[in-house]
């Protein structure tokens, strides 16, 4: 279990879907009216930032941004390699 955020990774999988299938379904919306989908979701990641920010505060929100950049440069990495 995650101490800092109180929840197992089996909580953070179901957290994961719950929210890749909401964006899924703004998606379509926002398809629908025409709307530019990778503006959407530019605004929904500074959103989320600035939602953590005021939440858990500037440093934590920092660190796991860092972290998640290095997941990101390690699946790229991989995917490189297996291209």
């Amino acid at each position: 279990m995650n101490k800092d955020l109180n929840f197992s990774s089996n909580d953070a999988i179901q957290i994961q879907r719950f929210a890749e299938q909401s964006l899924e379904e703004i998606s379509k919306r926002a398809k629908e009216d025409g709307m530019d989908l990778l503006g959407l979701h530019s605004a929904i990641c500074v959103g989320a930032v600035g939602w953590l920010t005021n939440h858990v505060g500037s440093d934590r929100t920092s660190e796991m941004l860092t972290q998640l950049a290095a997941v990101i440069k390690d699946s790229n990495l991989e995917d490189e390699v297996n291209s």
